[in-house]
């Protein structure tokens, strides 16, 4: 990407797992651990870009789908199987350190985000979860709130943007004040259109990975959508 115009491919890895897909990637000095769903975690070493190669693939109970990393610690958002903590000081052994469930244990772990001492879990239908990461040998769930369809999700300082998408919430993106991270506030609520698959904050513009309009451009202080564009991808951004 130095030349943001013309981005060159310099190398790719297969996975070998079945029905591995990769949805997710944290990259950690030159290990990258990626989220590939039925095809659980997998460990790849990134050290020479041109020949990127699988150190290590640790299976789940679920399906992972999106990651998160702080403190040696890899957090996992495993859809039916929670979220897992999982120490990654050895990249070729992977140690899962713990396992949390909402309290109706319904909810499936589709977002994860870590900020400080906090860590937001999108549940989907049990909303947004915020746990204790301050202690990850026993970290408790310290607050939630009722956001059914909490979805992906995207920090930048105090605030947090999740997408959400249920049958009565037409997609919208809920604006969360996270100045007190035991008592979440949404502060607005911001309509944009298909769905945000990923999200990245940059300034005071969302950058939407959208289904189905690809890539998706939101000014967050006005609430204005900016630009759509299917020609990045030819079809739903993931």
């Amino acid at each position: 990407v130095r030349n943001p115009i013309a981005p060159l491919q310099l190398g790719a890895v297969h996975f070998s797992t079945a029905f591995a897909q990769a949805y997710d990637v944290e990259v950690v000095g030159s290990i990258a651990y990626v989220a590939s769903g039925l095809g659980g975690i997998q460990v790849v070493n990134v050290a020479t870009p041109s020949s990127p190669s699988v150190l290590n693939v640790t299976a789940t109970a679920s399906q992972p789908e999106r990651l998160a990393v702080q403190n040696n610690v890899l957090y996992v958002a495993d859809r039916a199987g929670g979220l897992l903590l999982v120490d990654i000081p050895n990249p070729g052994t992977l140690a899962l350190r713990t396992r949390i469930a909402t309290n109706s244990g319904l909810g499936k772990a589709v977002g994860v985000v870590v900020g400080g001492d906090t860590a937001y879990v999108a549940y989907g239908s049990d909303g947004l979860v915020l746990i204790d990461a301050t202690t990850t040998k026993d970290p408790a769930i310290v607050a939630d709130m009722s956001m059914s369809g909490a979805t992906r999700m995207a920090g930048s300082g105090n605030t947090l943007y999740v997408s959400v998408y249920n049958s009565v919430t037409q997609i919208p993106l809920q604006v969360v004040n996270i100045a007190d991270p035991l008592h979440p506030l949404i502060s607005a609520v911001i309509n944009v259109s298909g769905f945000a698959n990923d999200m990245q904050i940059v300034g005071n513009v969302a950058f939407l990975a959208d289904s189905p309009w690809g890539l998706q451009t939101v000014d967050l202080a006005s609430g204005s959508i900016l630009s759509q564009s299917t020609e990045v991808s030819g079809g739903p951004a993931v």
